[in-house]
């Protein structure tokens, strides 16, 4: 099948086999089901500083992934195979937000590289948050003890 394209004043779309590519400069914003062409060309879509394709409605951001499935509010939605771009609706699951927080990547500031795991005092602390209870794990010599304390909570906790 030949690919087609079309552009809005900031973005270009092109449509190849089942799916629609967003491009914004010459960068891929996303990709989706083309199916959704005609809601998509409808907005102005930008790549936010996270990665997400992102326009704005009422005043307000609204994400692709979200937009493309009219989620509401109170919904977290989130990529199946943790890539920014893929908007396909058979990528995108409704997930819990303990799922959410299972998932996410460790806090940018961490300075140990494992989630749950800081330099304290000379030593490495190891935590876990489940439920909305900080739970703490123990001081470790070492960031591979600490790590493991941590890695086993999570085994504990049917986290992995």
């Amino acid at each position: 099948m030949e690919n087609r394209s079309f552009e809005n004043k900031n973005n270009i779309y092109v449509i190849a086999d089942a799916d629609v590519f967003v491009y914004r400069n010459d960068e891929l914003i996303f990709v989706t089901n083309s199916n959704f062409t005609e809601k998509l060309a409808m907005q102005t879509w930008y790549k936010s500083v996270k990665g997400y394709a992102v326009t704005r409605i009422g005043g307000k951001n609204v994400y692709a992934h979200r937009f493309l499935i009219d989620a509401k509010e109170e919904d977290i939605i989130a990529p199946i195979d943790k890539d920014t771009k893929n908007c396909r609706a058979e990528n995108l699951e409704y997930i819990t937000h303990k799922e959410r927080r299972v998932n996410s990547k460790s806090n940018r500031n961490n300075k140990t590289g494992v989630r749950g795991v800081t330099f304290y005092k000379e030593k490495y602390m190891a935590t876990i948050r489940n439920n909305y209870h900080l739970k703490y794990l123990g001081l470790f010599d070492n960031l591979e003890d600490a790590a493991d304390a941590r890695k086993t909570a999570e085994k504990k906790l049917g986290w992995i």
